[in-house]
This record gives C-alpha cells, structure tokens and sequence, in this order.
C-alpha cells in the first residue's frame, strides 16, 4: 500500500462508517444486525492496528479530541462500565446473558468505539469537518429519495426494503379509503426514517448555517406525512416544546409558551370532537385512542392487543414514568447497562401481566433505553456533555440561538430512535469545538 493511498483508505472508511450508521436497510439479520456501518468500522479498526503495529503511526499526529472524550464523557464510560459489570453479574449463570453483552457492548461501541475509530482515521479537524458534511449531505440525499418512492408506489412500483433481502410491500396505511406505501427510503422502517428527518433536514442547515428554507419546511411535511408514523407527531411535539428554550427575551419565551400551549389544546379537543371522524380517515390514529382507552397512562390495563402490542415496548415509557416508578434508586442510576430487554419484559408483566417474548424485544426510543440502562444520573451526564458542546459551537454560528434550538432538536427527537444518530451530532460539535479553539492538526 503505498503513502498516498492511506489517507484517502481512512477518509472513505471514517465517511463510511457515518454515512451508513442510520441508513438499516445496508444490513443483514443473521441472529445479530450486522449494517455496513458495524462492518466499515471492523475495517477502520484494522486499519488503525496496521498503522500502529507497521510504526506508521508514529509518523502522524494522531489524537483523540478532549472536546468530546473530555471529563465528563471519561466519567460517563466509568461509570457505564461499572454499571455493565454489574449487569454481567447479575446475569452471567443465566440463558439471558448473551443479551446483555450484546447490548452492552453496543453501548460502548457506539458511544466510544465509532467516535474513537473516526477521530483516528481522520486526524485534522479541518478533514473530519468535511467528512461529516459530505456525510450529512448523503443522508439529506436519501431522504429525498423518500419523494421518488413514493411517486413509483403510485405508479404500480412500491419498492420498500427494511434490510438487504427482506422486501416489506406490508407497510401500507389506508388514508381516505385510499392504500399507500408507507416511504422509508433506506432507513428500514418508516418510524426510523420519521424520527431522523428533523434531524437531517436540521443537520444539513446546521452546516451551512441558516434557517430551514420554505421548500425544506414543506418536505418535512410531506415526508412525515408519507411515513404515516405517529413518531413524527412525536418529533413535531418535541420542536413545539423546545422552541421557548433556545433563547430570546422573557416576553419572547412566553409567547412562545403560550401558542405551544394553545396548539397542544385545539389539537387535543380537535382529536376528542371529530374523533371518530378522523380515525376513519387515518386508522393509525386509532392507536391513539387505544392508548387513552387502555390505561396505559395508569399502569393498570388487563388487556393488550393490536398495534399497542406491537409497540408496547416502546410505549411501556408512559406508565414507566407516570407510575413514579422511575425515582426509585434503579431509576436514578439504571438498572444495569444492557439490562433493557429484560427489565422491559419485567415491566409488561408488572404493570400488565402481559408476557410475549415475540413482541417485547427492546424498545426502539433511545432515551427509554438509556433511562433503563443508566438510569436518570448517566442521562444527565449526557445532557451535559451536550450542552456544554452546543453552547461553545455556537458561538461561531451567525446565529446562536438558531443554532441552539437546532441543535436541541436534533438530539431531543434523534433520540426516539434505536441508532445512536446523536452521537454523530455531538462528534460535530466535538469537530467545531475543536476549529474554533484553533487546535487543527494536519
């Protein structure tokens, strides 16, 4: 291999590694998720070994950003690792271990390996910064295809992949009488594709450090409108929410307040008035109604079925957190990092009696999973991390407090979905941290 091409091997590998993280349709299910992501990374992996052993590199500045493996984020890998120690324990003489190493590890894998493997492979910031851009240029790329996948459904061509082998045809919504393809472009399901198109489309702005444009405001509506997923409802609501914290005037957060307050009313007394109505036109919202009807909110329904089944891992946050039950010490500091399959299914029995191992195979809201592994104490660890990065990133923006609110957004929403995409977020803040305190290596 000769100089010139190492460079160019680590940067394809470091974009790689990136680009494909959210994107699950680039993956097999052989027992275990096996994305091309994972694999990329077993290769940058390689790679850096081959630099070090070959003395290579000794020849280069390669260095590990303490904009984001500062104080904070060593302290949060302690004590994640003591807390999967403890977890390991706890379940190493019984059938569920494999479970928890598998989660564990792709807690520290996603969290320290890939961030770790990508600084290394790319060791000036000035590089890295680039790489990320052309990364979150791609993703924007494939959300647009969403567009194309949806005109070929209705043109008698629904092309929908939830991974490398398995068509999915079946993600249909009926709306007005009428079946569409519920688009997911190459982000598996609908829901994750949901979940990440804030994300992107706010990315994207980030980067080039404006506002999201009229069209673009348009096409995240009509993408999370195709998607029929009630996880965009759930990235709106967050948006709404935020918006009063990103800054401004006293008066200016108060008006803010006060609309988010009023929307939030006439949609719910829109949805109590025209119920029946409105279920008719979109079944999904069905799940809705389903949810305030089945004592979710109480922790108390003797019946589970349907769609509510099919997402009570996901949905089991509610009673979770409206019970109280998450203050108790196991709330505050987890109950043991890769624990959340099982805690899940201890949880449905408890509050349900409901038990389907079939259904009940890990939540797919990351902050669930978080809260379940490392409690209330590891997550604000991580909220520090993060905005201690967003509040030094943006100084630099032209505007501080759009970049602020963006960047809420971002991670908020990014973590009603499985893949780690904030950890992506906050290397870019680790990246722009790193420009502006002049501290590049070439």
């Amino acid at each position: 291999m000769s100089v010139d091409t190492k460079p160019n091997l680590a940067l394809i590998l470091a974009f790689m590694i990136l680009v494909f993280l959210p994107l699950k349709m680039f993956s097999f299910k052989l027992g275990v998720n096996l994305g091309f992501s994972r694999l990329f990374l077993t290769l940058g992996i390689i790679l850096i070994l081959g630099y070090m052993l070959s003395g290579h590199g000794r020849s280069a500045t390669y260095f590990l950003p303490r904009a984001y493996f500062n104080n904070n984020m060593c302290f949060l890998m302690f004590f994640a690792g003591l807390s999967f120690l403890y977890t390991y324990l706890t379940y190493s003489n019984s059938g569920e271990a494999y479970r928890v190493i598998i989660m564990g590890v792709r807690f520290f894998e996603s969290t320290m390996v890939l961030p770790a493997i990508f600084f290394l492979l790319i060791n000036s910031n000035k590089k890295r910064q680039q790489v990320i851009l052309k990364v979150v240029w791609w993703w924007r790329v494939a959300v647009y295809i969403a567009i194309l996948q949806f005109i070929l459904s209705l043109i008698g061509l629904p092309l929908s992949y939830e991974s490398i082998g398995e068509a999915a045809p079946e993600n249909t919504a009926l709306f007005g009488g009428i079946v569409f393809l519920r688009v997911n472009s190459f982000f598996g399901e609908p829901r994750v594709l949901a979940s990440l198109l804030i994300p992107i489309m706010m990315f994207y702005c980030i980067t080039q450090d404006r506002a999201l444009s009229t069209s673009e405001k348009c096409l995240i509506a009509f993408v999370g409108a195709m998607t029929f997923s009630n996880t965009i409802v759930i990235s709106l609501g967050i948006c709404l929410i935020l918006r009063p914290f990103a800054g401004g005037s006293a008066t200016t957060k108060s008006m803010y307040l006060f609309a988010v307050l009023i929307v939030s009313l006439i949609l719910t007394l829109t949805m109590i008035a025209f119920q029946d109505s409105i279920i008719s036109t979109v079944p999904r919202l069905q799940i809705i109604a389903d949810i305030s009807n089945s004592g979710l909110l109480s922790g108390a329904s003797e019946s589970i079925g349907g769609d509510i089944a099919q997402q009570l891992s996901d949905l089991l946050i509610v009673p979770y957190i409206f019970s109280g039950y998450f203050l108790g010490i196991e709330g505050l500091l987890g109950h043991g990092l890769g624990s959340n399959q099982l805690v899940l299914r201890a949880l449905a029995q408890d509050f349900f009696g409901f038990t389907n191992p079939d259904v009940l195979f890990g939540t797919r809201f990351m902050v669930f999973l978080l809260v379940l592994d490392i409690g209330l104490i590891g997550c604000l660890i991580f909220i520090k991390i993060a905005l201690d990065l967003i509040a030094c990133a943006s100084k630099k923006s032209k505007s501080p407090q759009l970049f602020r609110y963006y960047s809420y957004c971002i991670i908020a929403v990014a973590l009603f979905n499985d893949s780690y995409f904030f950890i992506c977020y906050l290397m870019f803040l680790s990246v722009l941290k790193g420009l502006s305190d002049k501290r590049d290596y070439h």
